[in-house]
């Protein structure tokens, strides 16, 4: 069984969040941050890793 991480990002402080679940921490931050994943997390352009 991988172990996994809960994460949570956000577009600025006190703005939009959006709570994660992955097993590659730094690759799913990464994947954040470019734009690569679409959905809810991309429209609001939340790309901090809190």
């Amino acid at each position: 069984m991988k172990p996994g991480w809960v994460y949570l990002i956000a577009n600025h402080r006190r703005g939009q969040t959006y709570l994660g679940v992955t097993s590659n921490l730094p690759q799913r931050a990464w994947q954040h941050r470019n734009g690569m994943m679409d959905g809810h997390a991309k429209d609001k352009r939340l790309a901090r890793l809190v």
